[in-house]
């Protein structure tokens, strides 16, 4: 389980390239997953609070993204203006 609100889990997604809006965005989803958890069973409902989601299911996600070639390229993205048009 990580705090998504700690120095340790700003450090872990800064670490993946991702900025501290990124970082809010994801912590946020961290939330969301808890809160809609109750209602339609996303995640086990054992243990299921903010830093575990966090830590357990968000951090790993977002760690794919860091990966050189990942297939699904870089989703993370604060430019919108980033169109990777090579066609060649």
């Amino acid at each position: 389980a990580v705090d998504p609100y700690s120095p340790e889990g700003k450090d872990l997604t800064s670490s993946l390239g991702l900025s501290p809006s990124q970082h809010s965005s994801l912590a946020a989803l961290a939330e969301l997953v808890v809160e809609w958890n109750d209602r339609i069973n996303l995640v086990s409902r054992r243990d299921c609070d903010v830093d575990v989601v966090f830590g357990r299911h968000v951090l790993p996600s977002a760690a794919l993204c860091s990966v050189p070639d990942f297939p699904l390229g870089r989703p993370f993205s604060d430019d919108d203006d980033d169109d990777d048009d090579d066609d060649d």
